[in-house]
């Protein structure tokens, strides 16, 4: 009887992924033939490396050597990008299109709620409970008081450090799910042309769909930052007032 060859387990991998990336460039041809370049691009926006390490690096260069208002405009640009991808792709107008566009930025958010909160408790005197003076702070006023001058003795090396490893760690989580979703569109040849098809659109608003770990992660830091930035006048020296005037001076264009 006659034996044919076994083909090797990393053979028939490899096959796999040479007709995976041919599907992929035919969907691509015929994407672009569709869409045009430009909403291409818009659509496929998460998907590219140079836009991921485009955003990267504006953020961290324009948001720690100059100021949060820089991450505020870049946050703005994707919200935009963003918002014209479930345009094109055919979400229905109104609120579902602007609760995916928002959900899909989670981790734009969680960025900028993290750095309202540096901003609001950078150069603010800490304090228990807001306590102005030993007298009502006793003990655990004077070592509150003392933590809160070592913390800001780490200075803002050690804020810029954690601040740059959320930018890139959201970035990457942000484009891998960009790629896990992938594209939302169907291009069937029929009678010799191509048409464009919408499938797979989510019916449902996205709070309604099962979370994944990364967005209970996105969604806890969101309300983490956000309960610690409300609560700042409790712990610090701030007022509500003082507290808006901070930030305010703090997302000047050039402080």
């Amino acid at each position: 009887m006659r034996k044919f060859p076994k083909t090797q387990p990393a053979e028939l991998e490899a096959a796999r992924a040479r007709a995976a990336a041919a599907a992929e460039e035919d969907s691509r041809r015929i994407e672009r033939r569709v869409l045009g370049p430009w909403r291409l691009w818009v659509v496929r926006h998460d998907h590219s490396l140079w836009f991921g390490g485009l955003y990267i690096g504006l953020t961290l260069v324009l948001s720690i050597l100059i100021g949060y208002f820089w991450l505020l405009l870049i946050v703005g640009v994707h919200l935009v990008l963003e918002y014209l991808k479930k345009t094109y792709l055919g979400y229905p107008a109104g609120r579902h299109r602007l609760a995916w566009t928002l959900w899909d930025l989670k981790y734009d958010l969680a960025l900028v709620c993290l750095a309202l909160t540096i901003a609001g408790y950078t150069g603010a005197t800490l304090g228990a409970a807001g306590a102005q003076s030993v007298t009502r702070a006793g003990f655990f006023g004077i070592r509150l008081g003392k933590l809160g001058a070592f913390v800001r003795g780490l200075g803002k090396p050690f804020v810029d450090t954690l601040f740059s490893a959320r930018v890139v760690l959201f970035r990457r989580a942000d484009m891998q799910r960009a790629r896990r979703q992938g594209l939302p569109l169907v291009v069937a040849a029929e009678n010799r042309r191509h048409e464009l098809r919408h499938a797979a659109l989510p019916a449902d608003l996205p709070w309604r769909q099962k979370l994944t770990l990364g967005d209970w992660l996105a969604l806890a830091v969101i309300a983490g930052n956000l309960m610690a930035l409300l609560s700042a006048p409790l712990w610090t020296d701030h007022s509500y007032l003082t507290l808006v005037e901070s930030l305010a001076a703090k997302l000047h264009p050039w402080p």
